[in-house]
């Protein structure tokens, strides 16, 4: 299992060609859709070159949304619309009926999705599922399944 920031991990899963152990990616509070909160991390851009990413229309985003997504990787996004840095309804994916894309709503703020036991028993539900590999999996495009 890798763990990185969402932004990260979803870039790592779209931009590769997926292993065969990545079979998921689970994200906590992710703005998959982006976040005028972004803008607040002006001052530290230099040491956070990625939150240029998170902000809403950019690069990254599009390409994320447009891109192929792998076809044997599971995307579930963990969120909460009590999240006022990745706000609602930015952190949900739309799944246009694919078990490959998952949405699971939980009751946090930002920061207690690292501390709360049951988000991480729902994260840790959703990589036994894909680890199991019960979903027959299919390809992806554009955030959407093609």
């Amino acid at each position: 299992m890798r763990c990185s920031r969402a932004a990260g991990a979803s870039a790592v899963a779209a931009s590769k060609p997926a292993r065969r152990a990545e079979r998921a990616v689970v994200t906590l509070g992710a703005p998959f859709h982006g976040t005028p909160k972004a803008w607040l991390g002006l001052p530290i851009m230099l040491l956070a070159p990625s939150l240029p990413q998170l902000l809403p229309g950019s690069d990254f985003l599009r390409r994320f949304h447009d891109g192929r997504w792998p076809p044997q990787v599971r995307l579930t996004s963990i969120w909460s619309k009590r999240d006022t840095l990745a706000i609602w309804p930015s952190p949900v994916v739309d799944p246009k009926g694919s078990p490959l894309l998952r949405n699971v709503e939980v009751d946090c703020r930002h920061l207690e999705f690292l501390t709360r036991k049951g988000i991480y028993l729902t994260l840790r539900e959703e990589l036994e599922r894909a680890a199991a590999g019960r979903e027959r999996l299919t390809l992806m495009s554009g955030g959407k399944a093609g």
